[in-house]
């Protein structure tokens, strides 16, 4: 049921925690605007809202922009110019032989049809600077050195000043700052002297209120004010162009309309196929489902929309100041042919003279997108959370019109007490990283509802690494940010899986263990053939999940959901006892680094994983369990892991492999598995505050400019897994020596993408372009919000970095 929100209006001043994020020097790498489900997201992939195109996460262009007009002066205040498309090479400089920065600047690829195809997709793609092309794959890129002897590539730098003139050529307004909040993000803008305006992209991303998060209408809501006391007639611009509803804007139609609603005035735009769910993966794009752009709350008379190409609505705003008298009837067209857009208008009037109560103005645009069916799960097709509070799409958008006062004081307030909490137990650069990556987990999930069960479901999707969905080992690292603001919120992206594992669906699932997904989003029918195999990971992340759960809700609760599944937890914990003590050589969730025999980490975790069993059949009350009997196993399992794993060479630590690693000669690796022996509040199977200290101690001998390297086979780090490692310092100025690296990485970083969970703490570089970024996983960064208060407050000895 949707709960009315109280009418409100949002304050004047933001609060001391929003303040000192906004004071905060930060440069995140790259700008959220909407991040709303792992389809919809825009993000801006430079310093200030013009800074760049506005992108999806995965790069492909999604053209939008947003245009105001001062006293007859027009100005771009988001997104960057758009060229006609390029339909024959460009002038390019061939370098044979040769590739440019490996594996760095990509910005996509596609199959190579060819050096005429590439040059092209180059030269229209605007961040595009130079392209590769080996034997299948021609990739974009954004620099053009430094280039490297590779026999089996050739390269090309394209000249930039070649392609053609943008459809409008303004100048920006300059932009005074931005800040990322949890559920919104803020741009104070300026035509210096003259006008101010606080540009505002809100989604209702509140985790507590499933309805509002799941409901997909957004707002871009603009604030108009006068700097110099003199009334200026104002009028704005917006659109959104074709891209967001297609995968392929060269080679898809699209359609549009209005719509004749009396609850609400929109215009809608859509790929002409139409293929509802027809097609998965993981740098795909939806290409179903209606674009809709409607008018909210605004002190100004009625706006005005208009659907069709995008560059005559943007040249008659600039020289008419109005939008096109014509209809653009000619549809469906292909989204490159002329590039289509959704466009909507606004005359503010004269903004800001003394002594008249127009001393500011607001417009409020409304952006939609209804995908009509959200996701496919063993042949059933499931529709979001949102239709059952709605009718339709058209209702969803009249009831967001409604609440736009309303939506951005609860913003607010929901933001400073988010991020108050963070400051007190982490400080405010903490926070920040933390509201970024509370963006990053929700732009990740789907709330459905499971009409055939009556129940919500929760789906996932992976991002930039595959495509793969409710992905245990990506749930695992994010479950920190969902434990800490909505444990409901984790309990629906497993039972998904619990219910494929016990063989609820058509497709039969036969592993002694967890699965690894349920399919490539957002289509849901692997088979046990499928799996990444990884098997001691897995069953350890969800029997650590589950517990945690229960804890928060009490197994009275639990009981009515978790019951059936107990006989199939008891045989995974039965495998992690058979296969936890000494690790066969298999894959964990680090599958990036290579397999592993007897991998400390891993089987630290099985170990945990079979104590947290011990406990979840004690709190379940599992009858013929004798679940005391696995908590002997754990402790008796501990003692010979720490047998094995320790090592006092150079110094005391516990190294990353029982055996030796072939080419390495200090042995070490992150024990991040071992925090949750301390979130879950188990008094063992390990002592926590020994290992504890032993393990960050040695992380801080390595200690590198942005941050501590994995393992000594590379100078490469997991965010999450180092804020995991920092949450295990016995206080703050331990916490901090690790988490200010990481930090000072995404602040410093060249790497303009959205947070990435892969880099180099050497060189601050994204260790792989276009990969690990955008993902769930940075929700790990709220572990420390989960832990339990210290048993004792003894100082801890803390190792400075490059001292024994």
């Amino acid at each position: 049921m949707l709960t009315l929100l109280a009418t409100a209006t949002h304050a004047a001043a933001p609060g001391p925690a929003s303040a000192a994020i906004a004071n905060l020097r930060f440069r995140p790498p790259a700008i959220p605007l909407i991040t709303a489900d792992p389809f919809m997201q825009s993000w801006i992939w430079g310093d200030n809202s013009t800074a760049a195109g506005v992108r999806h996460w995965d790069g492909v262009a999604k053209d939008s922009l947003g245009m105001i007009m001062v006293d007859g002066v027009t100005y771009r205040y988001l997104g960057d110019c758009h060229s006609p498309r390029v339909t024959t090479p460009g002038p390019a400089t061939a370098y044979p032989g040769e590739n440019i920065n490996p594996s760095q600047c990509d910005i996509g690829d596609t199959g190579n049809q060819g050096v005429d195809d590439c040059n092209e997709r180059c030269y229209n793609n605007p961040a595009c600077k130079g392209f590769v092309l080996d034997h299948d794959t021609c990739w974009l890129k954004d620099c053009t050195e430094p280039r490297t002897k590779d026999a089996r590539s050739n390269s090309s730098v394209i000249y930039p000043a070649s392609r053609p003139p943008c459809d409008v050529s303004v100048p920006s307004m300059m932009q005074r700052s931005v800040v990322v909040y949890p559920t919104r993000t803020v741009f104070e803008l300026e035509v210096p002297g003259v006008v101010a305006l606080t540009l505002t992209l809100l989604q209702s991303a509140f985790t507590d209120d499933h309805l509002r998060l799941s409901r997909p209408v957004y707002y871009v809501h603009h604030e108009v004010r006068s700097l110099d006391g003199q009334g200026h007639s104002i009028k704005l611009y917006t659109d959104f162009s074709a891209a967001h509803t297609v995968n392929d804007c060269e080679g898809q139609q699209v359609e549009w309309a209005d719509i004749y609603d009396p609850r609400v005035h929109a215009i809608r735009m859509g790929s002409h196929a139409q293929e509802v769910l027809g097609s998965k993966g993981d740098r795909v794009n939806i290409d179903w489902g209606y674009l809709y752009l409607a008018a909210g709350e605004s002190t100004a008379p009625a706006s005005v929309l208009r659907a069709g190409s995008a560059a005559r609505a943007r040249q008659d705003f600039v020289q008419t100041g109005t939008l096109p008298s014509t209809v653009d009837t000619r549809q469906p067209r292909t989204c490159a042919d002329d590039l289509p857009a959704l466009a909507i208008f606004v005359d503010l009037g004269v903004v800001g003279a003394r002594g008249t109560t127009s001393a500011s103005a607001q417009h409020t645009v409304l952006l939609a997108y209804d995908d009509v069916r959200s996701v496919y799960y063993f042949k059933k097709e499931y529709k979001g959370l949102w239709t059952q509070a709605y009718p339709d799409i058209t209702a969803a958008i009249a009831a967001a019109s409604t609440e736009v006062d309303a939506l951005l004081a609860k913003s607010e307030q929901h933001d400073e007490a988010l991020l108050a909490k963070l400051q007190a137990v982490g400080g405010v650069a903490y926070s920040q990283l933390c509201a970024l990556a509370y963006r990053q987990v929700l732009a990740a999930l789907k709330p459905v509802w499971v009409d055939d069960r009556d129940v919500t479901w929760t789906f996932l999707k992976e991002i930039s690494t595959n495509g793969d969905m409710n992905t245990m080992d990506v749930i695992y690292p994010a479950s920190p940010m969902l434990l800490y603001t909505e444990p409901e919120l984790l309990r629906q992206l497993l039972v998904p899986v619990l219910a494929y594992a016990n063989n609820e669906t058509f497709i039969r699932f036969g592993n002694p263990y967890s699965p690894h997904q349920l399919g490539t989003y957002p289509i849901a029918n692997d088979s046990t053939a499928a799996q990444e195999p990884m098997p001691l990971e897995n069953s350890g992340n969800m029997l650590f999940m589950l517990l945690a759960l229960v804890q928060r809700s009490g197994a009275s609760s639990a009981m009515r959901w978790l019951t059936p599944y107990m006989p199939m937890l008891q045989k995974w914990a039965d495998e992690l006892v058979r296969t936890s003590l000494f690790p066969a050589d298999q894959l964990c969730t680090d599958d990036f680094t290579g397999r592993l025999a007897n991998n400390t980490n891993l089987g630290q975790k099985g170990i945990i994983a079979i104590r947290a069993y011990a406990e979840l059949c004690s709190l379940m009350g599992v009858e013929g369990v004798d679940c005391k009997s696995y908590s002997a196993t754990a402790d008796r399992y501990a003692t010979t892991w720490e047998q094995y794993a320790y090592s006092d060479r150079i110094a005391p630590h516990y190294m990353m492999s029982y055996n030796p690693v072939p080419g390495v000669t200090d042995s070490w690796s992150f024990k991040y598995n071992l925090l949750w022996q301390r979130l879950l509040e188990l008094d063992g199977p390990f002592d926590f505050d020994k290992i504890a200290k032993i393990e960050t101690n040695y992380c801080l001998r390595n200690l590198k400019e942005y941050g501590v390297p994995m393992d000594p086979r590379h100078t490469y780090v997991k965010s999450d897994w180092l804020s995991w490692v920092a949450a295990m310092m016995p206080d703050d100025t331990g916490f901090h020596k690790l988490m200010d690296p990481l930090f000072r990485y995404y602040n410093e970083t060249e790497s303009r993408q959205p947070l990435t969970d892969l880099y180099d703490t050497v060189t601050a570089k994204q260790t792989y372009a276009l990969s690990f970024i955008a993902r769930p996983v940075m929700g790990g960064l709220f572990a420390k919000m989960l832990l339990p208060p210290r048993k004792s407050t003894a100082p801890v000895d803390v190792v400075e970095r490059g001292k024994d």
